[in-house]
């Protein structure tokens, strides 16, 4: 089975509609109300493919209410702690330099961040603490054909790389806990795991 789309993405608050308002506000959104969601305290920010009741909506659930599936059903629940950095991804379409510019007109702690050799994007933290990156008129790069492994490779890949982030990236910056994103020297080993038969 494989997933043609990401529809849509939730996240837990202390205050669903504050945040709710911050994202409809900084991406010029409007709010889609659902009676029993909304009724819950669950707010929905619509923030694309406004033709689709279930792509491209920004979730904020109350951090005391929880959905049981085997009974199709939503129960209050003592609040867990909001998790910590939670992130999310988004395109824009226009320059990084204009998608800066907006977000700091906003008065947002707006930044430029590196993803890749002379890749950057733009990036800041919600009122919640969340971390949000957005994307300037993209959503992709090219990347090399071994990219992607087998499910039945993951975890033999997943061990290999972990052994060279600790033998070749950990000190690199002088802290011990530092694991620098993109390690010049070695970029091609930054890709992802290799197809395996």
């Amino acid at each position: 089975m494989k997933a043609s789309a990401l529809l849509h993405c939730a996240f837990r608050s202390p205050d669903p509609v504050r945040i709710g308002k911050f994202y409809a506000e900084v991406f010029e959104s409007h709010f889609f109300i659902h009676p029993v969601l909304s009724g819950l305290g669950i707010v929905m920010v619509k923030i694309a493919s406004p033709d689709s009741v279930y792509r491209g909506l920004l979730e904020f659930w109350p951090l005391d209410l929880e959905w049981d599936g085997a009974n199709g059903s939503f129960r209050r629940v003592t609040p867990a702690p909001a998790a910590r950095q939670t992130h999310i991804a988004l395109r824009v379409d226009q320059t990084r330099e204009e998608i800066f510019a907006a977000l700091k007109e906003k008065s947002l702690n707006a930044r430029y961040e590196t993803r890749g050799p002379g890749f950057q994007i733009v990036c800041f933290d919600d009122p919640d603490g969340n971390f949000v990156e957005v994307f300037p008129n993209m959503e992709t790069v090219p990347l090399p054909e071994d990219a992607y492994c087998s499910a039945e490779a993951l975890e033999h890949v997943m061990a290999e790389k972990a052994r060279w982030v600790e033998t070749t990236t950990r000190h690199v910056q002088g802290e011990p806990d530092i694991y620098p994103l993109v390690y010049h020297p070695m970029i091609r080993s930054l890709s992802l795991p290799r197809k395996r038969k």
